[in-house]
């Protein structure tokens, strides 16, 4: 018979915390573990499953090459749960989300919206600088390390974003570490927000 018991614990546990399924039953430590990262429980299962992908697909296969240690995947769980918590509480209580939303997202999207009209009115009319499309002219207009085609200028940005976003969340101790923040800063970059950025592009998302 096929064994299904491990096939039906969590997959963050079978990956993130192999040790509880060692405990007995009735240890308290298998019942408080894992530790709480927002104060959900369903939030954090979402965390722990998505933190066990990262480690599975992205550090395992490279790093089971070296050594079969685990401390270094725990440190890179502790990493983004700090990043988590700090986001959290940046968000909740630090954020003045009345002047983001009512201020300054509008007058963001207005500058942008006048900028493309203007583009758009100087295409028209023939005087363009050169450019040949709406999208070439209105760039121009506002110059973005992000938005040039250039796959590499886009990662180039990604990283340099995440960098700066890891020196606000992630403490002194751990930010001033090489090793724990370009390694924070390529999976930031590359995973997380490269996978916001594909969803906000696509227009099922966007519709």
């Amino acid at each position: 018979m096929v064994d299904t018991t491990a096939t039906l614990r969590p997959l963050y546990v079978r990956i993130l915390f192999p040790y509880i399924l060692t405990l007995p039953k009735t240890d308290p430590r298998r019942q408080s573990a894992p530790p709480s990262i927002t104060g959900s429980k369903d939030i954090d299962i979402e965390l722990y499953t998505y933190f066990a992908l990262i480690i599975r697909d992205f550090i395992h296969p490279w790093y089971r090459l070296v050594t079969n240690d685990g401390d270094f995947a725990t440190e890179i769980v502790n990493v983004l749960t700090l990043v988590v918590q700090a986001v959290q509480k940046r968000c909740c209580e630090e954020v003045d989300w009345s002047e983001l939303v009512l201020i300054s997202i509008p007058n963001l999207l207005t500058l942008h919206y006048r900028d493309y009209r203007q583009a758009k009115e100087r295409l028209g009319m023939g005087h363009g600088s050169g450019a040949h499309s709406l999208e070439n002219l209105f760039h121009g207009m506002q110059p973005h390390f992000a938005l040039q085609s250039d796959a590499a200028h886009e990662a180039e940005y990604m990283r340099i974003l995440a960098d700066s976003i890891l020196g606000i969340l992630l403490k002194d101790t751990e930010f001033g570490n090489d090793s724990v923040r370009y390694l924070s800063r390529e999976i930031f970059a590359h995973i997380v927000l490269a996978s916001i950025v594909e969803s906000l592009s696509d227009t099922y998302t966007l519709h």
